[in-house]
């Protein structure tokens, strides 16, 4: 592969994070307002009522948003079709009641778990970390959740138990994933133009990527 070739191929990618950032913020800009508020929070008080606030919306904005962007990143893995405002409309639309109720499950789980970390938490560090893990691979099934919803049509508990599997039977990739996405936010929230613009796209498109591996490998499986 020539020099020409790679900044082509780098280009491409660049654009397709930048354009999965603007179709994520496009059904989230509440989460942009949330986010500088937060950062412009001057008690405690006032920044645990807007995490509040973001988790709440997390049925009404985050999930149906996140499932739209999410069949738009699907078109820029198959080079035959074209994401655009209209898949992105349709996508929401039509996935709506299905991811409030996503929104809706990975919301109960999350108090659940918010709640066993501060108690269990009581008793030692080893009661913080467990529950403060599980919280990372909830947000992980979710996000997995999500982008299998943006893909296949599936009755609303199938989506959990065979995301769940993906997960499960392919634990190098969940690993990657969770691995990518930290060192990505991590990175970006240094300078909050990448925190906005490229960090959506980015995670959009990591996750995206390991689940279609994941079905793969699946499906590779299956004919063995």
């Amino acid at each position: 592969m020539n020099f020409g070739k790679q900044a082509t191929f780098l280009g491409t990618w660049v654009w397709r994070i930048l354009r999965g950032s603007f179709y994520w913020l496009l059904g989230n800009f509440i989460y942009v307002f949330l986010v500088m508020n937060f950062l412009l929070a001057e008690t405690v008080d006032e920044m645990g009522t807007l995490v509040i606030t973001g988790v709440l919306l997390i049925p009404f904005i985050f999930a149906p948003g996140t499932i739209a962007a999410f069949s738009c990143v699907r078109k820029f893995f198959d080079e035959t079709k074209t994401a655009s405002f209209s898949v992105f409309a349709k996508a929401y639309k039509e996935n709506y009641r299905m991811a409030m109720s996503h929104g809706f499950i990975f919301v109960f789980a999350t108090f659940l778990l918010y709640v066993a970390y501060w108690y269990y938490g009581s008793f030692g560090i080893v009661g913080k970390i467990v529950p403060a893990s599980l919280m990372i691979v909830a947000l992980s099934l979710f996000l997995f959740v999500l982008a299998y919803t943006s893909d296949r049509k599936e009755r609303l508990w199938d989506y959990w138990k065979l995301g769940g599997l993906l997960l499960i039977n392919h634990p190098m990739f969940t690993l990657f994933m969770t691995t990518e996405i930290f060192f990505v936010l991590y990175f970006c929230h240094y300078i909050g133009a990448l925190l906005l613009f490229v960090a959506p796209g980015a995670v959009l498109l990591i996750v995206y990527y390991f689940y279609t591996e994941s079905v793969k490998a699946e499906a590779k499986k299956m004919m063995e």
